[in-house]
């Protein structure tokens, strides 16, 4: 849901940018700039590459060797995004490239990312019922007589 949330705000910032091309790829979408960097998002792993499903259209990004698009000079990279623990949130974004799975380069965008947020309103305080009703209502148990004196 996060990396939907993320492509979609892309659209309104890059659609109509002078320079840059939006390519529909499978379920998601890439970007080119200029004709020289191919740009796509993925989440970010703790060894600060994108998390990705072995594919053969994924191998063919992440190895720098391959030429997508016909472009042999087009530089691939990653914008990396991270959510907080909660996943309510964006932590950080990372620009990013990599050859297989060795990173070659990254540096964080910006102190706080653009997107923060998620955009529907998420309950910040526990909400708190009007009228509280018990939960479990305890019965008083009948005393029994003992004959034993007990």
């Amino acid at each position: 849901m996060m990396h939907d949330f993320i492509v979609q705000e892309a659209g309104f910032a890059l659609d109509d940018m002078p320079g840059v091309s939006r390519i529909a790829h499978d379920k998601s979408v890439r970007y080119l700039f200029k004709d020289r960097v191919l740009l796509r998002f993925k989440h970010g792993s703790a060894r600060g590459l994108g998390s990705n499903i072995d594919t053969q259209a994924n191998d063919d990004f992440i190895d720098a060797q391959v030429d997508l698009l016909g472009m042999p000079e087009a530089m691939k990279v990653e914008l990396l995004w991270y959510e907080n623990r909660l996943r309510t949130k964006l932590d950080r974004v990372e620009v990013t490239a990599r050859d297989g799975k060795r990173r070659l380069w990254g540096y964080p965008m910006g102190s706080e990312p653009d997107i923060a947020t998620l955009p529907f309103d998420a309950p910040v305080d526990p909400i708190v019922p009007t009228k509280t009703a018990p939960l479990v209502t305890v019965k008083p148990v009948p005393k029994t007589d003992t004959k034993d004196g007990e």
